[in-house]
């Protein structure tokens, strides 16, 4: 089948992308993503799709292969630059 690109746009098509993420951070084992997916699956997805909505700028995109998700990414698309006023430097304290 031809893979199709889109954006998710609603909270049961970003559940299929948290199994997928659930699968592939499984094998190989990654003992960061223990510690951040916490007690569910369905958990998971409501946590991070109340991240998604709270950032305007966060746009999720998933790869599907017929009706099957096969892949999915959050974007962060600035549309002016972040970077444009300079940040003030941060004196590391822990640093002589």
């Amino acid at each position: 089948m031809t893979l199709q690109l889109s954006e998710v746009t609603n909270a049961a098509d970003f559940a299929e992308v948290v199994k997928v993420e659930h699968r592939a951070y499984a094998t190989p084992a990654n003992s960061l993503w223990e510690v951040l997916k916490g007690p569910n699956i369905d958990e998971c997805a409501e946590r991070q799709w109340v991240w998604h909505m709270g950032t305007p700028i966060s746009h999720w995109l998933t790869v599907k292969d017929g009706n099957k998700v096969t892949s999915g990414a959050e974007w962060i698309v600035h549309e002016i630059n972040p970077f444009e006023k300079p940040q003030p430097i941060v004196k590391a304290t822990w640093w002589p």
